[in-house]
């Protein structure tokens, strides 16, 4: 354990450095902030695997001990089911019962939630600061990430977006193997902007990796600053063939 601790201070070190020697000062401290609030606590929540199944039997039992490891945003009591669209959505795909196993999957999925979004971000108009890479694709055409303003009107991050297994479609259907292409940006972006003249950045890649198995496999990278949240993920996603 020690060791571990000693090569990950080690490891952490080099990584600040280098973001300064490779960055302005500005761009390198927007980076650090990333990763401080977001990857350190997602190595943190990682215990999630192990604690999650505990808090779900807590929960069930109705000892609410435990619920920072669980991610309450699955509900929306303003919709008639009860749940939010994506996890309606992600639910039904599975069944559409909330057995010990799909609560496993979706509270290891979006871990420790309850606590993470505590982690706040300025939640005000995002202006442009500069675009250092826009090859993303929606609907056949190159998206325009900001306005002349230099406002930016949706996140437009690449990702694929499906069909669920009722035939809907959508922004928030995040998983499936029918692409729905009207919702889904390929290509890649990374761009740094502003909220309330503080500096955040946004990287995200979406790209078909090979065809094998009668499937397309795309992958799918972002890190960054979200909407409302700062994020990493990492998805081989395959797909049917149409």
């Amino acid at each position: 354990m020690i060791k571990f601790l000693i090569y990950f201070a080690a490891f952490y070190l080099i990584t600040i450095l280098t973001l300064f020697l490779t960055h302005s000062k500005r761009d390198a401290l927007t980076h650090i902030r990333f990763i401080n609030r977001h990857v350190l606590f997602q190595i943190i929540a990682l215990s999630a695997y192990v604690i999650a199944p505990i808090a779900i039997q807590f929960y069930r039992w109705n000892i609410n001990v435990l619920t920072w490891y669980m991610d309450d945003s699955r509900y929306d009591r303003f919709r008639e089911s009860g749940y939010a669209v994506d996890y309606e959505s992600w639910l039904n795909d599975r069944g559409g019962k909330e057995t010990f196993w799909v609560l496993y999957q979706w509270h290891t999925r979006n871990r420790m939630w309850n606590v993470y979004k505590f982690i706040n971000i300025p939640i005000d108009k995002e202006y442009i600061e500069r675009i250092i890479t826009n090859t993303a694709i929606l609907r056949d055409k190159p998206i325009q990430i900001a306005d002349a303003t230099g406002f930016i009107r949706h996140e437009n991050s690449p990702g694929l977006k499906f069909f669920d297994k009722a035939g809907n479609s959508g922004w928030s259907i995040n998983s499936g193997t029918v692409i729905a292409w009207d919702y889904t940006i390929v290509g890649t972006i990374k761009y740094y902007f502003t909220i309330n003249d503080q500096l955040f950045f946004r990287y995200g890649t979406c790209f078909k990796l090979v065809t094998a198995f009668k499937r397309d496999w795309y992958i799918n990278f972002g890190y960054g600053t979200g909407r409302e949240r700062y994020k990493i993920s990492f998805k081989i996603q395959p797909t049917k063939k149409i």
